[in-house]
């Protein structure tokens, strides 16, 4: 069955990682065991998949819908988003006893995800009251280029962009794979494609990029990702996004609504480009109404935040994150010696009130005596 996740993916170790820190250390996160989607088969229609859910999870398969596309359109699949959300449901509702039931699980996979036949594709989706959710990372892929008309139009270049969008007039070739490499009866993890060794991936044949070329072509895709792993600045821009995503989502689970007040993690996007343009940190509002919800150090959140980045290769992140360190241990050492003098006035008025209480007593025993 392959990889459990593909080489081609943000690393999942250094989600659940960042993940754990942006949320202050205030809870465990962990990686389960992967879910899996079988496509093909016998007794599936073409628009179904099954869900198989990891081993040992106590529940059993479901029928999940999908969309595919014909060998004309390279033979696009996407999952709709509705079945995900309620078999990761009965994943946190009918595993442990509800003592030990996580706060929220998350389903993270490479396969296109949908909700309305109109969507070109959908990101995410959190189930705020259900403590479930799930994203896919297939369109955060830095390397991905896309049609803005077609879902099943899109393709994979050579480097990383900021903007993952072509134009329908402009003249793009997508390299297919071959078919005896496409493995269309493999089973897919829902945590990604099963991946082959990189050497297995086929090159673009120079004729095509020849006949694209000369019909204008300004971009050759590839058909799928490079079956290899990002080069360091690919997989630093991919844990970037996928780190926002997620981070963003998860927050919904708190019911931390989309921010309108500054710049900030939760504010809305419309598309793509937004979302890569926003920013990865929280604005002062939404980390307090997360720090009164988990009781989270912040000095020590900023700290960890800034460490992680600066193993990514986000200087600019890192030295954000420092000075906010800075500035939360500068609040700190402000507020405390305006804590000791509370607590020194709050010992003078104790001696006075016993010393009052003492006069008192001996001035009501004289009086007593006479």
């Amino acid at each position: 069955e392959g990889k459990e996740w593909p080489a081609y993916g943000p690393d999942l170790e250094e989600l659940r990682r960042y993940t754990y820190a942006f949320y202050g250390g205030a809870m465990p996160v962990a990686v389960s065991a992967p879910a899996r989607v079988r496509f093909e088969g016998a007794d599936i229609k073409a628009n179904k998949a099954v869900w198989k859910p990891p081993r040992g999870a106590g529940t059993g398969e479901r029928w999940l819908k999908a969309r595919r596309s014909s060998k004309a359109q390279l033979r696009r699949r996407a999952l709709h988003i509705d079945p995900l959300l309620t078999c990761l449901c009965d994943l946190r509702d009918l595993g442990p006893q509800p003592e030990k039931r996580p706060f929220c699980v998350v389903g993270v996979t490479m396969e296109d995800i949908y909700s309305a036949p109109s969507d070109l594709f959908v990101a995410g989706m959190a189930a705020g009251l259900s403590h479930v959710a799930v994203f896919s990372l297939l369109r955060y892929h830095p390397h991905i280029r896309m049609s803005p008309e077609h879902w099943w139009r899109y393709g994979f270049a050579g480097a990383p962009s900021d903007y993952s969008y072509f134009e329908e007039h402009h003249a793009v070739d997508i390299v297919p794979v071959a078919e005896e490499e496409a493995k269309e009866n493999e089973v897919i993890d829902l945590t990604g494609e099963a991946s082959p060794d990189a050497a297995s991936e086929p090159e673009a044949n120079p004729k095509t990029k020849a006949k694209a070329k000369a019909k204008g072509a300004g971009l050759v895709l590839r058909e799928r990702p490079l079956r290899a792993s990002l080069s360091a600045r690919s997989m630093s821009e991919a844990l970037r996004r996928a780190s926002k995503l997620l981070c963003h989502e998860i927050a919904h689970l708190f019911i931390v609504d989309h921010c309108i007040y500054k710049s900030c993690i939760m504010n809305g996007t419309g598309h793509l480009v937004e979302d890569f343009e926003s920013p990865s940190f929280l604005c002062g509002v939404d980390l307090r109404k997360l720090q009164f919800r988990l009781g989270f150090d912040v000095r020590r959140r900023y700290e960890d935040l800034a460490e992680i980045w600066a193993s990514w290769g986000g200087k600019k992140e890192a030295a954000w994150c420092r000075r906010r360190a800075r500035e939360a241990a500068d609040v700190i050492t402000a507020a405390a010696p305006a804590q000791e003098d509370d607590n020194e006035g709050e010992a003078e008025f104790d001696a006075a009130a016993a010393g009052s209480g003492s006069g008192s007593g001996s001035g009501s025993g004289s009086g007593s005596g006479s």
